[in-house]
């Protein structure tokens, strides 16, 4: 999923998501309670994807 953002003034960048299932046991016990298949979500500007922030 791409997302693009311009702010009044700067040139325009995009935002990639990245949705992932770490299978750990607490995740997959989030996944029984939340009936989703993904459970983690990295942000990355890099459209390699080699550089990532992290956010659950």
């Amino acid at each position: 999923m791409t997302r693009k953002f311009k702010a009044e003034g700067m040139k325009e960048k995009k935002i990639y998501l990245l949705f992932t299932d770490t299978g750990t046991l607490f995740t997959k016990l989030i996944k029984l309670y939340t009936k989703k298949p993904f459970n983690h979500v990295s942000l990355s500007f890099d459209h390699q994807l080699t550089e990532t922030e992290k956010a659950v």
